[in-house]
């Protein structure tokens, strides 16, 4: 399939769509081994993350045509492009900003919606940008076979202002990049905030400068911190209040409220900032503030959140959608989620089997101990030399862990697991591991199985591609209350559709092993009295 992507707004200073774009791209580049690409850019870009051993499958086609000339834009994107679609064999067409050629000569056409400002704020944004914005959404909405929502809020403006069916709508969620995860050198930190005139302790805004991100407001509340004469706790003056972003538009009224309270020395306006300096931004900043009126997704709240920086952020749009994911994230990662990053969607929400099999068989030992997570240990002491004068003894340190869950959220998915075992997915395993007297231990389990694929469907559901990505098949367990693990099955690539095995067959195989275990935990097993409770699910 070839798919031609409208990429000319990734630029040098580019603003919220174009880092979208960049990481859409780029992210493309990463998973997808099968489809074509053509991305239009504009002649001066600074580049596309694309290696140059990618270049037969993506492909790029300069164009001085800017979107951000209205009338030529149009012009091009109406009547010249479809035709020029047309001779590059296209068989979908991405818009990532709301620009759709109405005209569709033989091919499909996905656009991605990021907010509906111009309907829902008009008088956040120039009023002939507003018109002409609803103009353009709506011919989008109406024109394009698929729609890309970028939050759950933004899907439910579609469907409420402009009547868009719900199933033509994804929502598909903008993610944080992985570097604003890692902590960035101190010394970088207090470079970049030389290079830009900052002295701690300072709040944080990023976004571009404009009525809708509520800055004035921000600036009153500032002057307020400041005539209360408000003190650090180590004796600091008042921070700094530093609004990193371009100036947009109506941003005047913006200085005029700057100069009203008199705050020009401790307000600094840093202009664009590249996307490398964010991260020493917020790593740097006491508190990150957002009080926007309207968001569609609302990412410099997530990507605060990643840095560790603490968030003050206005409830509205998208905005606690984006800061419930990162709050799971956070969940998540004390409890041993490999991951530096989560995509947000409803799975998500829900729970999600994404973890390794080792971090699996982590969550089960958290479990076993009520909710008090503990580094895992192979080896606790080393004895040398017994009896003589060269005699070491070398033993860890004793931990007393971190509780990360509840012990009564523990006690009740301990009991669910051995109900999967009892009466559920996992009977067969039910007393097949004895303690030393022969009676059976209580066994725990989740099992799952994932038939993972990836899928194009067309008009009326029509299914255009269908191939696999793997097959997996799970079981994590504990046996008693001082063994646990995980057994998978995991076939990967194409060779995965000539199976069709289940976590049937890993439950199997921790049936077989049985025997092995018994021997195993001989002598080792308290016969698993903490769970004698549990033995009455059955």
């Amino acid at each position: 399939m070839h798919v031609v992507i409208d990429a000319r707004y990734v630029s040098r200073l580019q603003s919220g769509v174009g880092h979208y774009t960049q990481s859409l791209v780029g992210g493309l580049v990463a998973i997808d081994r099968r489809n074509r690409y053509t991305c239009l850019v504009a002649k001066d870009a600074p580049g596309l993350p694309i290696p140059e051993s990618e270049g037969p499958r993506f492909t790029c086609w300069p164009t001085r045509v800017s979107f951000e000339n209205h009338l030529a834009g149009d012009l091009w994107l109406l009547a010249y492009l479809p035709l020029r679609l047309r001779r590059l064999a296209t068989d979908v067409y991405h818009g990532p900003a709301v620009f759709l050629p109405l005209v569709k000569l033989g091919y499909r056409t996905v656009v991605t919606i990021h907010d509906l400002v111009s309907f829902l704020f008009p008088r956040t944004v120039p009023r002939k940008y507003a018109l002409y914005m609803r103009l353009m959404t709506r011919l989008a909405v109406r024109s394009a076979d698929r729609i890309i929502a970028v939050s759950g809020a933004t899907r439910d403006d579609l469907t409420r202002v402009l009547r868009v069916p719900d199933d033509k709508v994804a929502v598909i969620h903008e993610a944080v990049s992985p570097e604003f995860a890692v902590p960035p050198d101190p010394a970088a930190v207090d470079a970049a905030l030389r290079r830009y005139g900052i002295r701690r302790p300072y709040c944080l805004f990023v976004g571009n400068l404009e009525p809708r991100k509520n800055l004035s407001r921000l600036i009153e509340a500032f002057g307020l911190l400041r005539a209360r004469a408000v003190r650090a706790p180590d004796g600091a003056a008042a921070p700094q209040l530093v609004l990193a972003g371009t100036r947009g538009w109506l941003y005047n009224g913006i200085l005029t409220d700057v100069a009203a309270h008199g705050e020009t020395s401790d307000i600094v306006f840093t202009g664009y900032v590249p996307a490398a300096d964010l991260p020493a931004l917020y790593a740097g900043a006491a508190c990150f503030v957002f009080p926007s009126l309207y968001e569609g997704f609302g990412l410099p709240v997530l990507e605060a959140m990643a840095a560790g920086t603490a968030v003050v952020a206005s409830r509205v749009g998208a905005i606690p959608e984006a800061q419930a994911f990162a709050e799971i994230h956070r969940a998540w990662r004390r409890l041993g989620y490999p991951f530096e990053s989560l995509v947000p969607s409803y799975a998500t929400a829900i729970g999600s089997s994404a973890d390794r099999p080792d971090d699996l068989a982590e969550i089960v030992g958290i479990l076993l101990n009520d909710g008090m997570h503990y580094p895992v240990r192979r080896v606790e002491e080393l004895h040398f030399a017994a009896g003589t004068p060269y005699e070491t003894l070398l033993r860890l340190p004793s931990h007393q862990g971190e509780r990360v869950l509840s012990s009564e959220i523990a006690a009740v998915v301990r009991a669910a697991m051995v109900a999967v075992v009892v009466r559920g997915t996992a009977q067969r395993a039910a007393g097949s591991v004895r303690a030393s007297d022969g009676s059976p231990l209580p066994i725990g389990a989740k099992t799952g199985t994932g038939d993972n694929r990836f899928r194009v469907v067309g008009r009326n559901g029509v299914l255009l591609e269908d191939r696999a990505i793997d097959r997996t098949a799970t079981v994590a367990f504990f046996i008693g209350d001082h063994f646990y693990g995980t057994i998978t099955a995991y076939v990967s690539g194409p060779a995965a559709d000539r199976y069709d095995f289940t976590s049937a067959l890993p439950l199997r195989i921790l049936t077989l092993l049985a025997p092995t275990l018994e021997t195993l935990m001989a002598g080792s097993l308290e016969d698993g009295r903490r769970f004698e409770g549990l033995r009455n699910a059955r």
